[in-house]
């Protein structure tokens, strides 16, 4: 669930930052990504470099093993991978690699939608505008008749209703199709068409210690939860909920007691509920290690619409939700908050030199097939051992 908060929360933060100066004259396309990159690289190439003597060591048995995609072309497609993992372009590429310290391959696909945003604000701005426009018109002529006193507050009200109605009904398709999209895409990875054309033979079928004995599945699920276009659509929900937030305080709905009061109710009970089924997911994914894939796509693609409920919620009613007031305020939360683009960047690193220090004199629990390495240089790392 964390990736999915993550691209929606991009597309939500973005938003709010930059929808209003997209159709500006002095707006610079390359000045906003140029923005973005400044802020991400230098930790991530700082990981790179922690990482080379890693990757140097273990060549061959990346190289001679390849469980993770097993594609017929899979010194070429690794290398391909690398070249562009410095510039967190590695997952446009189809079933790219993550070797290079594997959890970037989240920041990837978020400066994929990076590029896609000017684009896609200035398409979400147009629409709104018109249907905005729409209803002020109706409005006009409503209330320039005879009984404009009394049917003003009634049409202002219809109309604001009409406008909610569109925005429910936006985010319930943009939900759907963040379900569809990536499920459909794992069964056609799932399919012996693919498969054929896309595997090697001679390459094993499973990963002892994954997240599921059948690597198909594995492969199939990284690469409908990795691929930008397969996601785009949790970010533009991202984005349609900060027009919402915006509509609201523009319109003066969050400025309304009764309404920021309703919405902090709302989001405590939901953000309570969230939490409570991350503790039950991870007690499942303890209990029932057959099913944790399963846990885990649940949450990766059916919780979107909770987690953008949640997020508007405590940006609306700030002081109306006890977890925005006193959970997300907190000096430690906000603390850990600020060191948390850092943790998530050598969290891997820091995890493989761990293991590698302790397995050093040790034969891995799972053999490399077709390893070159010794096995004193053939520690036990994260990407094919568990």
């Amino acid at each position: 669930m964390a990736v999915t908060v993550f691209f929606f929360i991009t597309g939500y933060v973005v938003y709010i930052g930059y929808a209003d100066k997209v159709n500006e004259p002095e707006f610079g396309y390359w000045t906003f990504i140029k923005k973005r990159y400044i802020r991400l690289v230098p930790m991530h190439w700082l990981a790179i470099l922690a990482f080379a003597p890693i990757v140097y060591v273990n060549y061959a048995t990346i190289r001679d093993d390849y469980y993770l995609w097993q594609n017929k072309s899979s010194e070429y497609h690794m290398w391909a991978g690398w070249i562009l993992n410095p510039f967190f372009m590695h997952t446009w590429i189809f079933s790219s690699m993550h070797y290079w310290n594997a959890p970037m391959w989240s920041v990837s696909t978020q400066c994929g939608f990076y590029f896609l945003f000017p684009f896609l604000a200035r398409r979400m701005l147009k629409k709104i505008d018109k249907e905005e426009t729409h209803v002020a018109q109706v409005y006009t002529l409503v209330t320039a008749g005879p009984n404009a006193g009394r049917s003003a507050g009634v049409v202002a009200e219809l109309d604001a209703k009409k406008i909610d109605r569109n925005y429910v009904t936006r985010a319930r398709w943009l939900f759907f199709w963040s379900i569809v999209i990536p499920v459909c895409a794992m069964s056609f990875f799932m399919s012996e068409t693919f498969k054929k054309e896309w595997a090697d033979p001679d390459a094993p079928d499973t990963d002892p210690g994954a997240l599921e004995e059948d690597f198909n599945i594995v492969r199939a699920y990284f690469n409908a939860r990795s691929w930008p276009p397969f996601r785009l659509p949790v970010f533009m929900l991202g984005m349609l909920f900060a027009a919402k937030r915006v509509r609201a305080h523009r319109n003066g709905d969050a400025a309304n007691p009764d309404y920021v009061g309703y919405i902090g109710q709302q989001t405590d009970s939901l953000g309570w509920k969230l939490a409570l089924w991350c503790v039950v997911s991870s007690a499942l994914s303890c209990a029932y290690e057959d099913q944790k894939i399963n846990v885990r796509m649940f949450n990766e693609f059916f919780l979107t619409l909770a987690v953008a409920y949640f997020v508007y919620g405590i940006t609306v009613a700030p002081n109306d939700s006890w977890i925005a007031r006193v959970v997300l305020r907190n000096r430690v939360m906000t603390f850990l908050g600020g060191l948390t683009y850092a943790a998530y960047v050598m969290q891997f690193v820091v995890w493989i030199y761990v293991n590698v220090v302790k397995t050093s004199r040790r034969t891995p629990r799972c053999r490399r097939r077709g390893s070159t390495a010794s096995s004193r240089t053939r520690a036990r790392i994260g990407w094919t051992c568990s």
